[in-house]
């Protein structure tokens, strides 16, 4: 999105026949959003705002999400901004908005590659504040013709967005940006406890070797983060339930045979195939197996595991174990991230991120003589 470096002038935003680039570029970007195509439209605004400020870096665009803040819309790797805006950042704006301002500069911004002056403006759809074009700049200072049009640009962003961004869409906009910005460090910190420990003295390896251990422990929850915040993209196909079955077991028959635990299988004959993404539907199924796996070990006493398949609303898929169940007070937001993290935390959050994209739905349910069930209901292919 790296925008040319010449000063805007006449040729871009100016008077007369030498504005047609702009309007050709205009016009690119009306066309987007009558069509509906508001990622096309975003990138098409965008790299006009790097062009008209001569901006050193590409304008981005950051969303409003949970708690006030506001996350970068596509962050992408080695970036020089900031995953999640600075609240100084986004509350220099709101104040220049009090002061009646249309936008609000920041005259020496840190940056990973130094620092420059940033440009914040304020982007309204959906009857409030939904989101923020910040554009780095070449020099402190705008021109009033690049005031105006990172204005009309930024108006333009506000009817490519047109509704607010869901709660998921925003949790998972910051927690992309927080796993980010954890990454490094980690690594660092594993890094360094590793070679300490190949010199340190005999004293300080227990606690060398604790600090590694949660260093590790830290960036798998990291990877998780990821794993919940990540869109995936899907390669629907008719998938029979059977085969689906057997491979969640395929990948996790070794764990159950090592824990004692042959599961009971049932699926009801003449069940219709269902559409989806063969993998991600695996990968859900297996983390339920794997979640009944660990409620079964975890609970003296505890063997049965249970797979059926049987037909409902669609297919519906249950898996059950005579554990100690899910706690009551639980039940209700047990797909929710970050509830408790040994209730399942990430892993059921991408589970019903993966179902819902597929058109079901997905609930647990404690059974009667103990132990939990979760289920799964999609949809029956055409």
């Amino acid at each position: 999105m790296a925008g040319q470096t010449r000063r805007p002038s006449r040729r871009t935003w100016g008077t007369g026949d030498r504005r047609a680039p702009a309007l050709r570029r205009l016009q690119a970007i009306n066309e987007a959003l009558a069509a509906s195509r508001a990622d096309a439209a975003i990138d098409l605004i965008l790299r006009e705002a790097t062009r008209v400020a001569c901006a050193p870096l590409p304008a981005s665009l950051y969303r409003a999400a949970l708690g006030g803040s506001f996350a970068l819309a596509q962050p992408s790797a080695g970036t020089s901004l900031p995953h999640v805006l600075p609240g100084a950042h986004v509350e220099a704006l709101r104040q220049a908005l009090a002061r009646g301002r249309r936008h609000a500069c920041i005259p020496a911004a840190p940056l990973l590659t130094g620092s420059a002056p940033l440009a914040l403006w304020p982007v309204h759809a959906a009857g409030g504040l939904s989101a923020i074009l910040l554009v780095p700049l070449s020099r402190p200072r705008l021109t009033p013709v690049q005031r105006d049009a990172l204005g009309l640009l930024a108006g333009l962003l506000g009817l490519a967005l047109g509704r607010p961004v869901d709660d998921d869409q925003a949790l998972k906009r910051v927690v992309a940006g927080v796993a980010h910005e954890l990454n490094n460090p980690l690594a660092i910190i594993s890094g360094y406890a590793q070679i300490l420990l190949a010199a340190a003295p005999d004293e300080l390896q227990p606690d060398l070797e604790r600090i590694d251990r949660a260093a590790r422990r830290s960036a798998q929850v990291v990877r998780d983060l990821l794993a919940f915040a990540r869109e995936q993209p899907m390669a629907p196909t008719r998938i029979a339930i059977e085969s689906l079955v057997h491979d969640a077991l395929a990948t996790e028959g070794a764990a159950l045979a090592q824990s004692g635990i042959a599961p009971s299988v049932q699926v009801a004959a003449g069940l219709p195939p269902v559409r989806g993404d063969r993998l991600q539907l695996t990968q859900v199924l297996v983390n339920l197996i794997a979640q009944a796996r660990r409620a079964i070990v975890g609970h003296p006493g505890a063997s049965k595991l249970g797979i059926h398949a049987a037909a409902g609303a669609g297919v519906r898929l249950s898996v059950s174990d005579d554990g100690p169940g899910i706690p009551p007070d639980l039940l209700d937001g047990i797909f929710e991230p970050f509830l408790v993290a040994k209730e399942g935390g990430l892993v059921l959050s991408v589970c019903r991120s993966i179902v819902r994209a597929h058109g079901g739905r997905i609930w647990a349910t404690n059974n009667p003589a103990g132990g939990a069930t979760f289920h799964i209901e999609l949809p029956a292919a055409e």
